[in-house]
C-alpha cells in the first residue's frame, strides 16, 4: 500500500468516528439522500403538515428533489410562504439568511421556479460573503442552482453524486490533497459531506482516459465503435485451437444488444455509469433513459434503425424524447444520441445526426452501420426485443 493510499485510509477512518455524531432533521436528511438510502421515516411526518419553519419548507424541497413522496402543492405552498417571511427581524437576519444548507436545497428547487429564483438571489445578497454559518457553505445556494464555480469543493463533489453539479478533476485532486494532509472537520454535518465527495471522487474518476472526461470525448469515442466490432465474433467455422466447438455469431439484433455493447465499452472508462434510469413523470408517462454518466450530466439515448424510413423517423423520435428527459432537474442535462443503422444506410447519416443536433439538449448524434460481415440473413429478431421489424 503507497503512501498515499495510507494516509486517505487514516483520513477515511478519521472522518467515520466524526461523522457519526448527532445531526439535525435537514442535516440527516441530506446526508440520507446523498448516500442513495429511502427517506427518513420522520421526513413523511414532516412533511405531512403545512410547511409553516424555513428548516420544513427546504427539506421538502430535499424530498423533492431525492423523488421521496412529497405533495408538490405543498412544497409551492410552503415556498410561497417562506418568500413572504421577512428577511430581517429588529435589525436582526431571520435565521434562513444564515443557513448555507437551506440555500442549497432551496437554490435546486429555484431551477424550476424563476420566482423562488429571484428571492433566493435576495437572500444570498443579504447574507452577504460572510454572513453564512458555516464557511464551507458559503455559495451553496449557487452551487444548488448548478454553478460549478462556487462553493468548497467538497459540496461540489457530493452534491456531483446526485447529479447537482458537473464534476472535475481539479476538485477532486484538491479535496485529495486536503485530506491526505490530515485536514479533518470535527463537525458531524461536514464529516459526512467530505465523506460523500470522498466516494464520488474514487468512482467518478475515468479510469482510462487521459485528462478530464469530457462529452466530446464520449462522442468521439462511440464513433470507434466500427472499429471495435473489426474483432466482433461472426465465424463461417469454429476456429482453433477448439473446432469442436460451434461457430460464434454474436447477433446484435435490436436496440437492447446495442445498448448492452455501449454498456461494455463505457463501464470500463466510468465506474458511475448507470443503465435505464427513469426519469422524472410526465403526467401518465414515466420517461426511461437508457444510459447515464452523472459525472458528465450527460444522458445517451440509444436507437436500432431496421429502414431507411425508420432511420429518418428518430429526429422526430429523439425530439420527443428530449422533450420529456428534462422536464425537472435529474442526473443530466445533456442528450448524446447514439444510432445503430441496421439498413447501413451511410448516405443518410450526415443529414440525420445534423437533425439530430438541432434539438433542444443534444449534444451530438453518432450513426454507426452495421458491420458488413454481419449478414443480413443471419440475423435474428426476438419476439421478447418489443419491437417490430
Amino acid at each position: 500500500m503507497t503512501a498515499t493510499a495510507i494516509l486517505l485510509r487514516d483520513a477515511e477512518a478519521g472522518l467515520r468516528l466524526v461523522a457519526a455524531g448527532e445531526l439535525s432533521l435537514l442535516e440527516t436528511g441530506f446526508v440520507t439522500w446523498l448516500s442513495g438510502k429511502p427517506a427518513p421515516s420522520v421526513v413523511a411526518d414532516v412533511l405531512a403538515d403545512p410547511l409553516r419553519r424555513y428548516e420544513h419548507v427546504a427539506l421538502a424541497c430535499l424530498a423533492e428533489t431525492a423523488g421521496w413522496a412529497v405533495d408538490k402543492s405543498n412544497v409551492d405552498d410552503g415556498l410561497r410562504w417562506l418568500v413572504e417571511v421577512s428577511l430581517e427581524r429588529a435589525s436582526v437576519p431571520a435565521p434562513v439568511v444564515s443557513d448555507g444548507l437551506a440555500h442549497v436545497l432551496i437554490g435546486v428547487a429555484a431551477r424550476e421556479r424563476p420566482w423562488l429564483a429571484t428571492w433566493l438571489d435576495q437572500v444570498l445578497a443579504a447574507c452577504g460573503a460572510e454572513g453564512v454559518a458555516l464557511e464551507w457553505l458559503r455559495g451553496g445556494g449557487h452551487v444548488g442552482r448548478g454553478s460549478a464555480d462556487a462553493g468548497s469543493v467538497e459540496l461540489r463533489l457530493a452534491l456531483a453524486a446526485r447529479g447537482v453539479v458537473a464534476s472535475n478533476d481539479a476538485d477532486a485532486t484538491a479535496l485529495l490533497e486536503r485530506l491526505k494532509r490530515g485536514a479533518l472537520p470535527n463537525d458531524p454535518f461536514h464529516a459526512n459531506v467530505l465523506l460523500a465527495a470522498l466516494d464520488w471522487t474514487r468512482r467518478a474518476a475515468p479510469l482510462v482516459l487521459p485528462g478530464q472526461a469530457t462529452v466530446a470525448g464520449v462522442a468521439d469515442m462511440l464513433r470507434t465503435v466500427p472499429r471495435a466490432l473489426q474483432q466482433w465474433p461472426w465465424e463461417d467455422e469454429a476456429t482453433k485451437p477448439n473446432r469442436k466447438t460451434p461457430a460464434a455469431r454474436w447477433h446484435i439484433a435490436n436496440e437492447y444488444h446495442v445498448q448492452s455493447l455501449l454498456w461494455a465499452l463505457l463501464a470500463l472508462v466510468f465506474p458511475d455509469l448507470k443503465r435505464e434510469s427513469y426519469a422524472a413523470p410526465v403526467g401518465p408517462i414515466q420517461p426511461r433513459v437508457d444510459l447515464i454518466i452523472p459525472s458528465l450530466r450527460l444522458a445517451i439515448e440509444v436507437k436500432f434503425a431496421r429502414s431507411r424510413s425508420a432511420l429518418k423517423g428518430m429526429v422526430n423520435e429523439i425530439g420527443e424524447d428530449s422533450a420529456i428527459y428534462f422536464t425537472a432537474p435529474g442526473e443530466y442535462d445533456q442528450l448524446l444520441v447514439f444510432v445503430w443503422d441496421n439498413d447501413r444506410n451511410q448516405q443518410d447519416h450526415d443529414l440525420v445526426a445534423h437533425g439530430m443536433r438541432k434539438l433542444p439538449h443534444v449534444v451530438d448524434a453518432v450513426i454507426v452501420s452495421r458491420p458488413g460481415h454481419m449478414t443480413d440473413e443471419a440475423l435474428v429478431t426476438t419476439a421478447s426485443s418489443g419491437e417490430t421489424p
